[in-house]
């Protein structure tokens, strides 16, 4: 099936929010890649400060992520019957 076909498949409202998803992420792309590009010998490496910023994001959604997995039940947990053995040393 081809994209043409994939793509009258779904409902319009599903079509045009794919269709601006790519608008966003063709616009990342040129702005990377085209808008950021230097001229001649010039190169460029993030700050300290650049570092900390993207850690400290980095940090807060492994942190939320991890209350939220606590507070709800994003995974569910499986009672081992009685007598199972677990554990990867464990007799066989």
């Amino acid at each position: 099936m081809d994209a043409v076909a994939a793509g009258q498949l779904l409902p319009e409202r599903r079509r045009r929010g794919i269709r601006d998803g790519y608008g966003v992420v063709f616009n990342r792309v040129n702005v990377a890649l085209l808008g950021m590009t230097l001229s001649g010998e010039e190169t460029y490496f993030p700050s300290t400060l650049e570092f900390l910023v993207t850690l400290s994001m980095i940090a807060s959604m492994v942190f939320f992520f991890s209350v939220a997995v606590k507070l709800f039940p994003v995974f569910s947990r499986h009672e081992e019957p009685a007598g199972a053995v677990t554990g990867a040393g464990g007799s066989h």
